[in-house]
């Protein structure tokens, strides 16, 4: 009995020990089943299998593993509000039987994430869940409501409930993939049996390595979709592109680069800027890829190349920036650079277009401000050469009255001296006037050196060989030139010919206008002068006869005797001799006059007025370029009336005939006027009594006062002579 009872328990401890180790063995030939399951998913990533084989895998695998149906793997959206369905574990029949109830293939399916969702409670609990009965319910609703094509309620819920009759679904697993704190989807799984502990263990411990593999393969994804995209974006656009390390050499270019170069691709990478171009200009980017690289900030330069075989000029924009790694250190430069000749060009037609504006516009504005035609000339030839690029520009006025031209206005590098501003020329020596009548264009462009014309030969011998001349026409009526000049027939660009024109026709109008301004202005300015001088002269004429006769009655006062018959002759001789000057600065419009033609004007209006029946007076008066001001020329009419009557006074009575010589001599400083009267010298009496004479008191005060010089009388034997000596500088005086 004892023994039966000792074999009994040692039969029982013999099965439980076997159990055990029957458990221990069916453990390790899950965990070597799941270990070659991870090894086999790693290497399909590392091989570079798609991500949708990856899941192929894991769900064929998984259904034996677990003694269910195989994971189903749902990812999160790029709205992160949804879960879109990777693979639908269902065996083929059931699948095939589904599809006959709904009417169609099974399509694809997206699962919105609610705040009741089983899927939110397996992310929010950051661990796997396990669904029994209604929540299995609840959870393919769940992936019901997911239907993208609008299949009716009742159609679903048939095609439900043949899922649960045929699969007999007893659990499901769902676990969120979280890449750290980052979620990247769920994983579900479905059995007829209850999941064990050790089952939900490993399946958290599978969708841990899934969710690695999920976001190495999603991260790849994008870097390829990336690399794709940078490289489709790069051949793409019109501007080269390049890459380099630090060390200068090219890691990457694109086609275009390629194209500029002449090369292929292979024939760059590996290549330094030392290989592909002159030295100066390789030091010149590698220059540039240091400062980069040192900077570590972005440079952006606009090159002007003008090539060594005098092609065209061209225009490279190029913009350099720094590469950085993900530790942020500099690894090396990229660049892209473009050809912008076309947009430099439209520029500078649009900054020139600008520039013509606004010059027509201040030609307007001196119009408006009513400049002189110089001012105008000058405002407009400025602005013109930033236009134009001529080495000088001019403006001329043409007279075809005179056949003479003036420059008004010139600008430039290059200014001849007899061809600056105030310059005045021959019309048979300006060629362009010529070849202007010859031809009907008023733009004409003249080949110089041809001719032997002195306004030719002065540009000539300043390098000017070739010019573009606008003719100047107001009205139809030709008022000058606006003249450019080159160094050569080649620097006139097509374009000049326009703008000169153009401006050429505001300027003629400009000028026309503002010399009618001008001559108005001057005649307006020329008669106010007038009238006032009129005025002027007639109040001090008016002023100087009651000055006279003021005198002459003071005199005659003071000496008691009665105002005589020669007094009144000499009142007389002075108004006519006023009068005779009133006429002449009148017919002069008041302007300066010859004193020779004041001198002779006076002494024969007073000679007329003394009467001398049968005598004769005659006055000699020396040649002089002297001019005098209306106000002095006052001055000397009371002087010369003064010495003519009281020559004529004493000598007459004795003589039938006179003679009086009038001699100017004048240096830098001083002018001398000498009176000799020959034969008939001075009477003692009036040398001795000058001053006390009404005439002589005349004479001594205007000489002194108004000439601020000296007045003498003497005889030289039997001579008479009278001097007066004054400062140069009075005869242009106006006060």
């Amino acid at each position: 009995m004892d023994t039966n009872t000792n074999l009994q328990s040692e039969i029982e401890h013999l099965r439980a020990e076997l159990a055990a180790r029957t458990a221990e063995l069916e453990t390790l030939a899950q965990q070597s089943a799941d270990l070659a399951l991870l090894n086999e998913l790693n290497v399909a990533a590392n091989r570079g299998d798609s991500l949708a084989d990856i899941i192929s895998l894991i769900a064929n695998r998984t259904s034996s593993l677990f003694n269910g149906f195989g994971v189903t793997v749902s990812l999160l959206d790029d709205t992160k509000t949804r879960l879109v369905v990777q693979n639908l574990s269902l065996p083929p029949k059931i699948r095939s039987a589904v599809e006959h109830v709904l009417g169609r293939e099974l399509g694809s399916l997206t699962i919105p994430l609610t705040p009741d969702s089983l899927f939110t409670r397996a992310i929010e609990a950051k661990k796997p869940i396990r669904l029994t009965g209604d929540d299995i319910l609840k959870m393919e609703r769940e992936y019901a409501a997911g239907n993208p094509m609008g299949i009716p309620d009742a159609v679903i819920a048939r095609a439900m409930s043949l899922v649960n009759r045929l699969m007999n679904l007893k659990t499901v697993l769902v676990a969120p993939l979280l890449h750290g704190d980052i979620l990247v989807g769920v994983i579900d799984i479905a059995g007829s049996r209850d999941f064990s502990p050790a089952d939900i263990a490993r399946f958290d411990a599978l969708a841990a390595q899934l969710t690695g593999i999920i976001a190495r393969k999603q991260a790849n994804a994008k870097l390829r979709q990336a690399e794709a995209l940078y490289h489709s974006l790069v051949e793409a656009i019109p501007q080269n592109i390049f890459r380099k390390d630090v060390d200068g050499v090219f890691t990457f270019v694109n086609e275009n680069f390629c194209r500029n170069e002449g090369k292929t691709a292979d024939e760059i990478l590996g290549k330094t800027d030392f290989d592909l171009h002159p030295p100066e200009l390789a030091e010149k980017y590698r220059r540039d890829d240091v400062f980069v690289m040192t900077a570590r900030k972005a440079l952006e330069v606009i090159e002007e190349h003008q090539p060594r075989d005098g092609g065209n000029r061209s225009f490279v924009r190029a913009i350099k920036t720094p590469i950085f790694d993900a530790d942020g250190e500099v690894i090396g430069v990229q660049g892209i650079f473009e050809d912008i000749t076309l947009q430099k060009e439209n520029e500078e037609r649009l900054e020139r277009y600008s520039l013509r504006l606004s010059l027509l516009r201040k030609i307007d504005r001196a119009i408006l401000a009513m400049q002189s035609p110089a001012d105008i000339a000058r405002a407009a030839l400025e602005p013109l050469l930033h236009i134009i690029n001529a080495r000088r520009a001019s403006v001329v006025l043409l007279d075809e009255k005179t056949n003479t031209g003036r420059i008004i206005a010139t600008a430039g590098e290059v200014s001849p001296p007899n061809l600056q501003s105030g310059a005045v020329f021959a019309l048979a020596d300006y060629p362009v006037y010529k070849n202007y009548r010859q031809s009907p264009d008023i733009v004409v462009q003249t080949h110089l050196g041809l001719s032997d014309s002195q306004v030719e030969q002065s540009l000539k011998r300043a390098t000017i060989n070739a010019s573009l001349n606008v003719m100047l026409l107001s009205e139809n009526t030709l008022i000058g030139a606006l003249n450019f000049g080159f160094s050569g027939a080649d620097d006139i660009l097509p374009e000049y010919r326009e703008i000169a024109r153009e401006v050429g026709d505001s300027l003629a109008i400009a000028l026309r206008q503002a010399a009618q301004t001008e001559r108005i202005r001057e005649e307006s300015a020329a008669k106010t002068r007038l009238l006032q001088e009129v005025d002027h002269r007639v109040r001090n004429n008016l002023a100087t006869i009651a000055g006279m006769i003021y005198l002459e009655t003071r005199y005659a006062r003071q000496s008691g005797a009665p105002v005589s018959e020669i007094t009144l002759a000499a009142i007389n001789v002075r108004v006519r001799a006023l009068a005779a000057l009133h006429e002449l600065l009148a017919t002069n419009q008041w302007q300066p006059l010859p004193l020779r033609e004041v001198a002779s004007r006076i002494f024969h209006a007073t000679i007329r007025a003394i009467n001398p029946v049968g005598k004769e007076f005659i006055v000699d008066i020396s040649p002089t370029d002297l001019m005098v001001s209306p106000h002095i020329a006052q001055s000397f009419t009371v002087i010369f009336s003064e010495i003519v009557f009281r020559i004529a006074t004493f000598a007459l009575p004795e003589k039938e005939r006179l003679l009086m010589h009038m001699l100017t001599t004048d240096t830098d400083d001083s002018v001398t006027l000498t009176f000799r009267v020959d034969g008939v010298p001075h009477p003692p009496g009036l040398l001795a009594n000058r001053p006390q004479t009404v005439g002589m008191t005349l004479v001594t005060a205007t000489v002194q006062q108004s000439l601020h010089g000296e007045f003498s009388m003497a005889n030289d034997g039997s001579s008479a002579v009278t001097t007066i000596r004054f400062p140069k500088r009075v005869l242009t005086s106006n006060a």
